[in-house]
């Protein structure tokens, strides 16, 4: 609480007479702590809301995936309500990692 109101906190180091916020990535692998990522293709590590994004895209071909990337950045584009923001952008996010993931595995 103290070191909270001089603006120290745990992702806060001190270097030299500069102080430094480290990303979250620098600081878990500083620490030796790996963190879990989701695997789109198993579906494992996956929070509740990515499994829902997954199995809506599930059983689509690639070429399907694409023409919904598309019409999903076109209505990304638009005025939306804040839900459907947050459906349209959850659903970019998860269908960009799932093509990418798709394409590396070469299926």
């Amino acid at each position: 609480m103290f070191l909270d109101l001089f603006g120290y906190t745990p992702a806060r180091i001190c270097t030299g007479t500069q102080s430094q916020i480290l990303p979250r990535a620098a600081m878990l692998k500083f620490l030796g702590v790996e963190e879990k990522t989701c695997d789109l293709l198993t579906g494992a590590s996956c929070s509740k809301q990515e499994m829902v994004h997954i199995e809506h895209f599930k059983g689509k071909s690639v070429e399907e995936l694409k023409q919904e990337l598309k019409a999903l950045s076109k209505k990304s584009g638009e005025t939306l309500k804040k839900d459907e923001r947050i459906l349209v952008d959850g659903r970019m996010k998860v269908l960009k990692k799932l093509l990418k993931a798709l394409k590396k595995s070469g299926k």
